[in-house]
């Protein structure tokens, strides 16, 4: 058997666990999406996430999700420019 310990670090190791944990931003899960890299915002919520957050939360998302090449020139590209990745 687990250990507290053990279990909380896990949690912490899954970036929805710790996007759900901030009490800042309108998220949520529910037992359906159990298990996905999935969080979820009401629509009617949304004008509590400021535009840069949720851009942030958007690209972190992408981040994870995308395949680690097309990350790498996604950012090597923001490199070359002016944008800050």
């Amino acid at each position: 058997m687990a250990t507290f310990e053990q279990l909380d670090e896990l949690a912490r190791s899954l970036p929805e666990v710790a996007v759900l944990a901030d009490a800042s931003l309108p998220l949520f899960t529910n037992e359906h999406f159990f298990g996905w890299p999935a969080v979820l915002v009401r629509a009617r919520d949304l004008g509590q996430i400021s535009e840069e957050a949720l851009a942030s939360l958007v690209v972190e998302a992408w981040k994870v999700q995308a395949p680690k090449r097309l990350v790498r020139a996604w950012q090597d590209e923001a490199t070359d420019g002016d944008d800050s990745r």
